[in-house]
Order: structure tokens, then sequence, then C-alpha cells
């Protein structure tokens, strides 16, 4: 939810995800700092291109709250 509020729509969504499972760093991460002290920062993907866009497509599809709020 709260990479939706900093990014938005799908587009740019999916592009800072890339980019973060690639490169992930405090200075890019949209948790706040209590969870990373606790939970840290993860270690860079190493999926192709194509797993990668498999898997945000897939992390869209089940975890976005567009449309699904009521």
């Amino acid at each position: 939810m709260n990479a939706l509020l900093v990014y938005g729509g799908k587009k740019n969504m999916k592009a800072a995800l890339e980019y973060y499972f690639r490169y992930p760093n405090k200075s890019t991460s949209v948790m706040d700092e209590e969870f990373i002290q606790k939970y840290g920062i993860k270690e860079p993907m190493k999926l192709d291109p194509k797993e990668m866009n498999e898997a945000l497509d897939e992390y869209w599809d089940r975890y976005t709250v567009i449309g699904k709020l009521r």
C-alpha cells in the first residue's frame, strides 16, 4: 500500500519495484524505519527480465487495491 501511494499507477510501481528488487537499499525503500530496523534490507533478486516481469505482474494482480476497495 505504501508503494502504491508513493508511485501511483501500475507502470510506475512496477518500474520502482523492479529497481528495488535488483538494487535494494534503505534510501529507495518505501518501508518505515522501524520495519527496516526489525527486518533489514533484502538481498537483490537475480531473475532474468522475463521472470521479473512475470513476478511483478503476479504481484500487481494479487496485491493491488485498485478496483478492490468498496
